[in-house]
């Protein structure tokens, strides 16, 4: 008998892409899957309507022998098939959640169409996971009621999608109600009709075009696909439909493309050849058979467009072909344009460059990559963003270069200058020439704050060779620190050089050491009150915060909180699960919560590492369970911790490597951290790290020539930085430590101790430098 085309059957334009059959049969896309007709109401509410989408058509077949039609219960995310979309097919999905069908999607694969798993597998992928979640929500509400038969002489009755309605020759035969259906509840649920159901009775169908579609009261959903039956009863064959998918679909020579044509269908048989014309009917027709295998694959070595084709055949000898077209490009490089703003100035320098105006004849741009000091090496990588900060501390004519990169991996590359003029620069000031005159005292700690307007510096020496330890505070008379006042014994008790504190705390100065706090009595802080004294825990406390406008301190294995805004009054302390023993830790708010970054190292025992403990609420009553970031080496000195962009950031020194480094969390409890930066593979242990206008800065001291340096990030999240500076230059048998980096009069400014080897005694120079 005449087969019917299947152009036929497509239906014109639809909401199927004109296909007119239902596209789970075709392996059904994720998107298909997604598509419904069921309306939004205000609010985000939904009417109940039938299943539209193309997911959700019914196959329509029909017996000759039993001259009946058949079709199984196609509405996608009705996993329990009881008519409607809703929470209860998570039940179904979990029951089945997991399985997989043997051959995954693809001829042999995927499940078998009347196994309720078929059902449950929403996005027809082969496999029941939590992705088969998502065609419930997008189909929640969708109702079926049951099936209306409809049947016409003509084919252009047929509708081709869901929002098409029945042509004016079309007949309703039959409803048949969901409550009609067969099957158990382990396989789909199916429908038939026979002749002997229509009205009125008859030993046949009549002969026709035939199709079914879900109702909702009296609206209609997506119809199945279409079947013709004979004058006498006897089907008639329809003809195949060719789909064919391509991957890639464009790209540079050679070009090797997959192609997929799994998704073809035979709505009454079985597709039994595929045949292959690469270069397409333009070309002449050169057909490839592949008999019953529906993959192919083929490589392109010159330039231009191609159609390829498909041509399937089903048992009964009809045919039907598909194209995909096919672009093979010839390699064309991006071109890299750069600009920055402001072209020049005095340090210190803030210079944004642009990249956006590169462009891409035949793609798209996907890197940017960067060369800020004209090495050949392009250091830091931009990824998508054209646009990147950079900053300039020392006066020089600067080139920079940016690579840019497309799809094809093609890159071309552009330069610009930049003249940073002298401006601020780094000076030096002696504060207190000999520390500890006549004894071989050990300065331990200092640390630099802006005071009421101007630097003022507070620092301990440790007890040693039966010398009483002391910590003293000293503030400067003018603004660049240029002149100082004397210097102010604290009166804390014997220090044993475990760190010391050092913040404003509601307008004036206040200190802490060894389970001692005290703020002074006047902005300034010219007098001092007594001490109040912290719950004794051992390990001394180490450093000052203020936690939602509150002292806190902690060590390694204790945290402590005022009971006050003043610190008159402490808390018993709460526990931390760090280290037993470490002296060396940094203390930092980060999201509203206390935390620190902790140089874990014990006596005997390989434990020489960095860690990172932050607590689980905002009072630091309870503590998570410290990370472990990296292996430092054995006396690598005390980390920095900050708050940088809102995660926790730390600076430190790998004493193994002997490198400076910077690492930023990329979740905020700290759990999950980024690469390490190496910001000079030459330093010693001890660092100091803070914020320059949102921006993280360090200080730092070289390996090799002893030399006090300074470096700050570009940006606020410390992704790229800037050149070394030099702070205060070596001197024989001379070298910095103890350093404090802060923020004065809106410039960095950093306190140390310079330590005279060549002197008797071991001088020990305590030191102010400012950028200014």
């Amino acid at each position: 008998s005449p087969a019917i085309g299947s152009a036929a059957l497509r239906g014109g334009d639809s909401e199927d892409g004109g296909h007119g059959v239902p596209p789970h049969v075709r392996g059904r896309s994720a998107e298909r899957a997604a598509e419904t007709s069921h309306r939004p109401l205000p609010h985000g509410r939904f009417t109940s309507a039938p299943p539209g989408g193309a997911a959700s058509a019914s196959i329509l077949s029909y017996d000759e022998a039993s001259a009946a039609l058949s079709w199984g219960h196609y509405s996608a995310g009705d996993y329990d098939q009881n008519g409607e979309v809703n929470i209860s097919d998570l039940t179904p999905l979990g029951a089945n959640f997991g399985k997989a069908a043997p051959g995954g999607e693809g001829e042999g694969g995927g499940f078998d169409p009347a196994s309720i798993e078929s059902v449950v597998d929403g996005d027809a992928n082969g496999e029941i996971n939590i992705a088969d979640v998502t065609p419930i929500g997008v189909n929640f509400g969708v109702v079926v009621e049951g099936y209306r038969v409809y049947r016409s002489d003509d084919i252009a009755d047929y509708p081709g999608g869901a929002s098409v309605p029945n042509g004016p020759g079309s007949v309703l035969v039959a409803e048949i109600a969901l409550s009609a259906a067969t099957g158990g509840p382990d396989e789909r649920r199916r429908f038939s009709f026979t002749a002997e159901q229509a009205n009125p009775p008859a030993e046949s169908l009549a002969g026709g075009f035939y199709w079914v579609r879900p109702y909702d009261g009296a609206e209609e959903g997506v119809p199945s696909s279409a079947v013709e039956v004979g004058q006498n009863g006897e089907p008639l064959n329809i003809a195949p439909l060719a789909v064919l998918f391509a991957e890639p679909v464009s790209g540079l020579a050679p070009l090797t493309v997959q192609f997929n044509a799994y998704a073809s269908i035979d709505t009454d048989g079985t597709i039994v050849k595929y045949e292959w014309d690469f270069d397409g009917p333009l070309n002449g027709e050169e057909w490839e058979n592949t008999g019953s295998l529906g993959l192919a694959a083929h490589t392109y070595s010159e330039t231009g467009g191609y159609f390829a084709t498909l041509r399937v055949t089903d048992d009964e000898g009809a045919t039907d072909i598909d194209v995909a077209p096919v672009n093979v490009r010839e390699a064309i490089a991006p071109t890299a344009r750069l600009a920055r703003s402001p072209s020049s100035g005095v340090v210190p320098l803030h210079v944004v460059y642009d990249a956006s105006a590169s462009f891409d004849d035949d793609g798209l741009i996907v890197r940017y990559e960067w060369d800020f000091d004209n090495d050949g090496e392009f250091e830091f990588d931009s990824g998508g963003d054209p646009i990147t900060p950079f900053s300039y501390w020392t006066p020089k004519l600067y080139t920079v270069s940016v690579r840019v990169m497309d799809e094809d991996g093609l890159s071309d590359t552009a330069s610009i200058t930049t003249e940073a003029a002298q401006g601020a620069k780094w000076e030096v000031m002696t504060v207190v020439e000999d520390l500890s005159p006549g004894v071989s005292g050990n300065p331990n700690v200092t640390a630099l704050l802006e005071v009421d307007g101007l630097p003022a510096i507070c620092f301990a020496i440790k007890e040693i060779e039966l010398e009483p330890g002391y910590m003293a505070y000293i503030r400067a008379l003018d603004a660049d620190g240029n002149d100082w006042g004397e210097s102010i014994d604290l009166e804390m008790g014997d220090i044993d050089g475990r760190g010391v504190g050092f913040e404003i705390v509601e307008g004036r100065p206040a200190v802490l050491s060894d389970n001692l706090y005290k703020r002074a009595n006047d902005a300034q802080g010219v007098s001092w009150p007594p001490a109040a004294a912290i719950p004794e825990v051992g390990n001394g406390f180490q450093e000052l915060v203020l936690l939602g406008g509150v002292p806190a301190t902690c060590n390694a294995r204790f945290f402590a909180k005022a009971t006050d805004p003043l610190g008159e009054s402490w808390g018993e302390p709460s526990p931390v699960y760090g280290p037993n023993s470490s002296n060396h830790l940094s203390m930092a708010v980060v999201g509203g919560k206390p935390a620190m970054a902790v140089y874990r190292s014990s006596i005997g025992v390989d434990y020489d590492d960095l860690l990172y403990i932050s607590a689980r609420d905002k009072d630091g009553e309870q503590w998570n369970v410290p990370v472990v970031l990296e292996y430092l080496g054995i006396g690598a000195g005390t980390p920095r911790l900050a708050e940088a962009a809102g995660l926790p950031a730390i600076a430190y020194v790998n004493h193994s490597l002997g490198a400076l480094k910077y690492i930023r969390a990329i979740n905020e409890s700290g759990g999950k951290w980024g690469e390490p930066l190496v910001l000079d593979s030459q330093a010693k242990p001890g660092v100091s790290l803070a914020l320059l206008d949102g921006r993280p800065a360090v200080v730092y001291l070289k390996t090799e020539d002893l030399q006090l340096m300074f470096i700050a990030a570009n940006d606020a999240e410390g992704a790229s930085w800037g050149f070394p500076v030099l702070v205060d230059g070596s001197r024989v048998d001379s070298y910095a430590e103890n350093l404090s980096l802060a923020v004065v009069d809106g410039s960095p400014a950093v306190s140390y101790t310079l330590i005279r080897q060549d002197l008797p005694g071991k001088e020990h120079e305590l030191r102010y430098a400012a950028y200014r």
